[in-house]
């Protein structure tokens, strides 16, 4: 962790500024709830209703009301805003249903979830991200699953609020989270939207927001140090990714971005071994050899995609995804009977309510095409 007067220096943004003033930030309660929210909770929630009912009927109105459509963009909003946009990322849908369900007597929670990296295949670029969802607790068990929500029956019980839940999986990492953490996240994430936009003078006022919520926020640490790195103060970008990574080690965009500093810098050495942690951990990591397996499958190298996939398997054999993949692979090779193998796996493990009915017709057709397979024809396999 830099000296106080470095961490000060960088928080001033001097470079990024150029003597320029920043714009005004103001403190917003995102999880506010107006006059038009209440009166949608109240014609469609009972709020003496028993805890599971009160979600159910919550759950019910965001999905099932055909004047309340929610669309997915990405763009990070308060509770208010999406209510009336119908519009918002993962973070701005979580916030409304928390206001929403606080509002109905529900005890909601923010989730941090950490997703699997993605690769950017012509960058050769790590792309790591925490999701956000919903945790509630005060209702039991008995409430039915639903295209929202799941149970999960861990060291905090409860249920599972995602606005994207069929790419959720209960084996992810996670952690409830405080208001304080989650309005970090809020206003770092403006910061990264205005560092898209080109426009640098609020991503920095947006980050030391988010640094006057959590201090330690590491993602917000990571945008000032994109911020210096684009303004060619290289030696204030190397300081900030470094205590961007003091509180979050293992974050490998942050790695990658400080590597690239080192080596612009002269410090090869340190550029050249950031980069070699990064390599081994792409190569242990089962969702980096999923990309490899995919862009083989693309290529028609089906026999070196299904290596990548068994050592995926083997990495996180809970993973339905990969099983559906090892299926096509075999299926392309010619390898029937593992493709049912595989596919029935997938079947088992799928997180998709809607997947048991399209699960039984790849079977059939894999049944039907192991009828009219030769006999002996994959004996060896």
């Amino acid at each position: 962790m830099p000296a106080p007067q470095v961490v000060a220096a960088l928080l001033d943004g001097g470079s990024i500024r150029n003597g320029r003033a920043l714009p005004a930030v103001e403190s917003l309660d995102i999880l506010a709830v107006d006059a038009a929210m209440s009166e949608f909770l109240s014609e469609r929630v009972n709020a003496a209703a028993p805890t599971r009912e009160r979600l159910q009927q919550l759950l019910d109105a965001v999905i099932e009301d055909p004047n309340f459509a929610l669309d997915y963009q990405g763009t990070t909003l308060s509770a208010v805003e999406t209510f009336h946009r119908g519009q918002g990322n993962c973070l701005a849908f979580t916030t409304m249903f928390i206001a929403m369900a606080r509002a109905v007597g529900l005890e909601a929670a923010y989730q941090e979830v950490q997703t699997p990296p993605t690769w950017d295949r012509d960058n050769d670029s790590i792309v790591m991200t925490r999701h956000i969802n919903a945790n509630v607790t005060n209702v039991n068990a008995t409430t039915r699953s639903g295209s929202l929500a799941t149970w999960q029956g861990q060291a905090r019980a409860g249920w599972v609020v995602d606005f994207n839940l069929t790419e959720y999986r209960s084996f992810y990492r996670k952690t409830v989270i405080s208001d304080q953490r989650a309005f970090a996240h809020y206003y770092s994430n403006l910061s990264a939207e205005a560092l898209l936009a080109d426009r640098p003078l609020w991503a920095l006022a947006y980050a030391r927001k988010a640094l006057d919520y959590e201090p330690f926020f590491a993602a917000a640490w990571t945008n000032l140090g994109i911020l210096y790195s684009r303004a060619s103060d290289l030696q204030s970008a190397k300081e900030a990714y470094k205590v961007s990574l003091a509180f979050e080690p293992e974050n490998l965009t942050t790695r990658s971005n400080l590597a690239s500093v080192m080596q612009k810098t002269g410090d090869h050495t340190a550029a050249a071994r950031l980069r070699d942690e990064v390599a081994r951990y792409r190569h242990e990591n089962p969702y980096y050899r999923f990309e490899l397996a995919k862009s083989l499958i693309r290529r028609a190298d089906y026999a070196s995609a299904q290596g990548h996939l068994e050592a995926a398997i083997n990495k996180q054999p809970a993973d339905e995804r990969f099983h559906l993949a090892l299926s096509a692979v075999h299926t392309a090779m010619g390898n029937t009977r593992l493709a049912k193998h595989s596919l029935e796996e997938a079947k088992r493990l799928s997180h998709d309510p809607d997947a048991p009915k399209r699960f039984e017709q790849k079977l059939r057709e894999l049944e039907k095409g192991l009828e009219q397979r030769p006999a002996g024809s994959i004996a060896s396999l």
